[in-house]
């Protein structure tokens, strides 16, 4: 542009400069960061990115909404309420948005941050047009052309409004909210016929939020676009404090979100309360009265040593395929005086076969435990035969006890250890691995394949192996299966032998063994 003026440069920089802040959303902040405003101030991270780039599919594209499933504190309002709001009423200053949130309080607040900035000049610049003084009250501003913001809280009448955009935003307040049924089914009625028939035929809506109950209001969208009941087409973007596989952002598994923001510190503090952990930082909530085993009697401690001698004991759920479908769970418990039963390690990976022969040899060689339980089914044959080559070659002991099923069901076969469960006899020791099985233990039986249940099915092993020893008399229709040692192999005349010492025998039946002996370290 060397033939322009000073002047003509600057106009037609600005020109680009609102262009490019109502064509995009981050061109946007970008021009209203010259206000000072604190909402534009900082520059997006990656998930706020992210979430830009599904605001603007929204906008463009054939959705008819959009999901958004964050941590506390990841800045989803600010993106979402605030600056696509801002931005939306900027491009349509003719149009009407209706922004809900938990209660009037919060709903105000947030239309405070947009009212201001919308009062800016360079907002009104980019709107060509103003927002008039008799129209500037927080519960319903608008423009000089027409557009509004309404801003309500969750369950409050709309009646009488239309919207080109409806925004809700953290619907639910409270955890006190969030467990009442009767909460959440008028939460439900409020978006079904107060909220959603608001929207005009070409409108679009933005569902932000925080999890906290499978039956909140995402929970039940995402329930009737799961059965085809719902008929609309929506976007869903989840982000878990800790990233699970094939993570929206791209981060390896257990990775956790904006690191210069969250610190493992505050992510360690949070995980504290296991079922708080899996649905506010990673939005999977569980249902913590479970049909099957209720909340009340999953039990957490957080000792290394248990006040009993031990006897442990090593379960594995097999996954027949790697990478895809289940876990494979290998579950390490031990056994006291009492039949009461610690759960001390578990793993849960889909790997390949010969990497679960490996996990479980190293699992074997830390706990030493009296017997590995896994069902007794064709598939499992394969993998046992597989195993007693891979210890034999390596002259490693493993005490394999096939279990038939016997055609019984998952529950039938869970008898035993709800029943252990039930008499507040099961521990779960603290670690990493305690979201995921409370969540399989809270929604067993599964309901839909996107639950699993294989730490379930290998913890079921060991109560019907707790439950066969807490009465050797009794007659069981199960045929005793012989215990077997992998350690057995063939010398250079082709008569078997074990490799085990005398010693490995005797440790294989010794209780007296401490956790933090057999633990080595890994809590």
């Amino acid at each position: 542009m060397p033939n322009l003026s000073r002047q003509d440069k600057a106009l037609l920089e600005e020109f680009t400069s609102r262009q490019r802040a109502l064509n995009d959303i981050e061109g946007f902040r970008q021009y209203l960061s010259r206000t000072y405003h604190s909402d534009f101030q900082h520059p997006p991270v990656a998930h706020h990115r992210l979430l830009q780039q599904h605001l603007m599919e929204l906008y463009h594209g054939d959705y008819d909404g959009l999901i958004v499933e964050m941590p506390p504190g990841s800045a989803k309002s600010t993106y979402s309420s605030i600056h696509f709001a801002c931005w939306y009423l900027a491009k349509h200053p003719d149009r009407k948005i209706v922004a809900i949130s938990n209660t009037t309080a919060l709903a105000e607040d947030f239309s405070r941050r947009r009212r201001s900035a919308c009062l800016e000049q360079e907002w009104q610049n980019l709107a060509d047009c103003s927002i008039p003084k008799d129209h500037q009250s927080l519960a319903n501003f608008g423009t000089s052309k027409g557009g509004s913001m309404l801003a309500v809280g969750m369950g409050s009448a709309v009646s009488g409004r239309r919207a080109d955009l409806l925004i809700i935003d953290d619907p639910i307040a409270s955890l006190e909210q969030a467990m009442s049924p009767g909460q959440l089914e008028k939460q439900w009625g409020s978006y079904l016929y107060e909220y959603r028939n608001r929207l005009l035929p070409h409108g679009k809506q933005v569902i932000i939020s925080t999890r906290w109950s499978q039956w909140d209001l995402i929970g039940r969208i995402k329930e009737q676009i799961a059965s085809g009941e719902e008929k609309r087409k929506w976007k869903i973007l989840t982000l878990p404090m800790e990233a699970k596989d094939d993570d929206p952002l791209g981060r390896e598994p257990g990775e956790r979100l904006w690191p210069d923001w969250f610190s493992a510190t505050q992510v360690e503090e949070n995980k504290k309360d296991p079922l708080l952990w899996s649905a506010l930082y990673q939005q999977e909530p569980v249902d913590a009265s479970g049909t099957w085993v209720d909340a009340q009697y999953i039990q957490i401690i957080k000792t290394t040593e248990p006040p009993h001698p031990l006897k442990y004991v090593v379960s594995v759920d097999l996954a027949l395929s790697d990478g895809v479908g289940d876990y494979t769970a290998i579950v390490v418990a031990g056994i006291g005086p009492s039949r009461e039963l610690y759960v001390v390690d578990v793993h849960l990976d889909k790997v390949p076969v010969h990497q679960t022969m490996a996990k479980l040899n190293a699992v074997c060689a830390q706990y030493s435990p009296s017997v590995v339980l896994i069902e007794d089914s064709p598939a499992e044959k394969v993998f046992l035969e597989a195993l007693r080559e891979h210890s034999r070659t390596r002259s490693e002991l493993i005490p394999l006890y096939p279990m038939p099923t016997r055609g019984r069901d998952k529950e039938t076969r869970g008898a035993a250890i709800r029943s252990l469960f039930m008499q507040n006899k099961v521990f779960l020791v603290e670690s990493g691995w305690n979201q995921e099985a409370i969540k399989q233990i809270l929604n067993f039986p599964p309901k839909t394949k996107a639950i699993h249940d294989d730490f379930v099915d290998a913890l079921a092993l060991i109560g019907r192996h707790i439950g066969k020893q807490s009465n050797p008399s009794a007659e069981s229709d199960e045929v005793a299966q012989p215990i077997i040692r992998s350690s057995i192999e063939l010398d250079a005349y082709g008569n078997m032998q074990t490799t085990a010492t005398l010693g490995q025998l005797w440790d294989d039946h010794d209780e007296r063994l401490s956790l933090s002996r057999r633990f080595a370290g890994r809590i």
